[in-house]
């Protein structure tokens, strides 16, 4: 069997596991019915939060480059989604407006450098991403946005300069 057999039989599987979910079906009647190992089981709805949180990066990811706004493009998710990011990298808050609050920090110099949560990233990476970007963000190349975006721009390349271990 060809590695990309595997794969499709794989994403058809995990298809199968939302499909028999949202019926109603527990994890018993899954592992039997697809015939797989409950470790099997819970690696794959590992996978479906993982594909879900990747989904809500890249919508708001889309509705920043629309708008150049972080509170604009957080503003999009609804509680679900809001929380789906917030389990996933352990960010806190009681209130609704902290669990906003939260997840913009932490997301926003990801929005600003086109880069995901999960990757490691190295200095050069960074400060090579700020000279491309800062095309897009500076007000004198880019009329349709104004100083206080570059000024927050400018501020996140100096917090992922920081937090890089590379």
């Amino acid at each position: 069997m060809t590695n990309t057999k595997k794969v499709m039989e794989k994403q058809e599987k995990i298809k199968n596991v939302i499909r028999l979910e949202s019926i109603g079906y527990g994890v018993k009647e899954i592992t039997q019915f697809l015939k797989i190992s409950k470790t099997t089981y819970y690696r794959y709805k590992q996978e479906i939060k993982i594909q879900y949180i990747d989904t809500i990066i890249n919508k708001v990811r889309s509705e920043f480059k629309k708008h150049f706004d972080v509170f604009e493009a957080i503003s999009c998710l609804n509680y679900s989604e809001l929380s789906a990011i917030r389990s996933k990298y352990v960010l806190f808050g009681n209130s609704k407006k902290e669990k906003f609050e939260s997840v913009r920090k932490f997301l926003e110099p990801y929005l600003y450098f086109e880069f995901t949560p999960k990757e490691l990233l190295s200095k050069e990476q960074v400060k090579k991403q700020y000279f491309k970007m800062s095309k897009n963000y500076h007000p004198d190349s880019n009329k349709n946005v104004n100083s206080s975006v570059f000024v927050n721009f400018h501020r996140n390349y100096e917090y992922l300069q920081s937090i890089c271990w590379i």
